[in-house]
Order: structure tokens, then sequence, then C-alpha cells
């Protein structure tokens, strides 16, 4: 990733932890791209600036490369087209899996075939399981990889609680000044 385009980005050497985007809700914080750093430093960006106030999905894209677990529900969670593209491309097929019932809480879910990126062949499975008033609750990759020459299979799986149009919760977040 470059600066968010029409922002000046500054290099940010104050020994803040790898994975923090944000800085007190003024300042947001990412790792400098590898190409550039080969990861050494961060850059510090301000969210409110000339061109106004950077939106949630304009800061993820920026510093998203700087998460640890960048995932499928988190980039469904912040819903840039950008991203949500992305993933519809490495959707090969988008299936019906029928209805699930887990404790009590029905789910229905949604299976395909999956794949790296659009053009890649398809490497494994995907399933998503969405409650009655359409949360994500579960993702799910399986892909099969190749490891000292042995085909094997490597599973990726979220359980989220993904709420559509939910309130974001305050206590989930730290002003650090």
């Amino acid at each position: 990733h470059h600066p968010t385009p029409g922002r000046t980005a500054r290099p940010h050497h104050r020994g803040h932890p790898r994975h923090r985007p944000c800085r007190g809700g003024k300042h947001f914080s990412y790792d400098k791209p590898d190409s550039e750093s080969h990861g050494r430093g961060r850059l510090l960006e301000e969210v409110d600036g000339k061109r106004g106030r950077l939106k949630i999905a304009e800061i993820y894209a920026a510093s998203s490369k700087s998460l640890a677990d960048r995932s499928a529900p988190l980039d469904m969670a912040i819903s840039r087209p950008e991203d949500l593209q992305f993933l519809r491309y490495q959707w090969a097929t988008v299936n019906s899996g029928g209805t699930k019932e887990v404790a009590g809480e029905k789910f229905f879910v949604v299976i395909g075939k999956w794949r790296t990126y659009g053009e890649d062949q398809v490497s494994g499975n995907y399933e998503m399981w969405i409650s009655g008033s359409n949360d994500l609750r579960m993702y799910v990759v399986r892909e099969m990889i190749i490891v000292g020459g042995a085909e094997t299979l490597l599973i990726h799986k979220w359980d989220v609680n993904v709420k559509v149009d939910d309130q974001v919760n305050p206590k989930l977040f730290k002003v650090i000044l």
C-alpha cells in the first residue's frame, strides 16, 4: 500500500506494536510496505486532513496489510467494494449448503469452490454460516497445499459474530495517548 491519495504519510518510529492501526482517533499507523522498507518502520497518517475525514474503509485499505489476521470475515465487515470484489472472485462457485442447526440456532449455509485469486485454479472449498437475521457466524476455507512434496489439507476457520447494521461496542477500542 502507498499513503492514502491526497495525504502525506510520515515515518513513525515510536516502537508501537506492529498491529495497531489507530492512535487516539486522530491518527492511524501502519507498517511501511515491504517493497519500500523491507518490513522496517511505520507510517502515521491523520484521520482528518485537507480532503476531509477518512472513512473506516479508507483507513482499512491503508493499514490492512499490517494486520496479523486479515480475513474474509473482516473484509466483509468493513465492506470495501474492492475487497468484496476480490472475495467474490475467490468464490469460483456459490451454492446453497442447506440449513444446519447448532445449539437450537438455525443457520443457512453457503458453500462453493475456492481459489486464491480470480484467475487461479480451484484449490479448495469454502463455507459460510449465516444466521436467520443475516449475521455471519462462521467462515471456513479448506485448501489443498503442497508441503514437502506431499499434498496437505489446510483449514482456515473463523468463528465470528458479524452483525448487520449493529452498533459498535466502545469497549472494543482503547484510546492510546
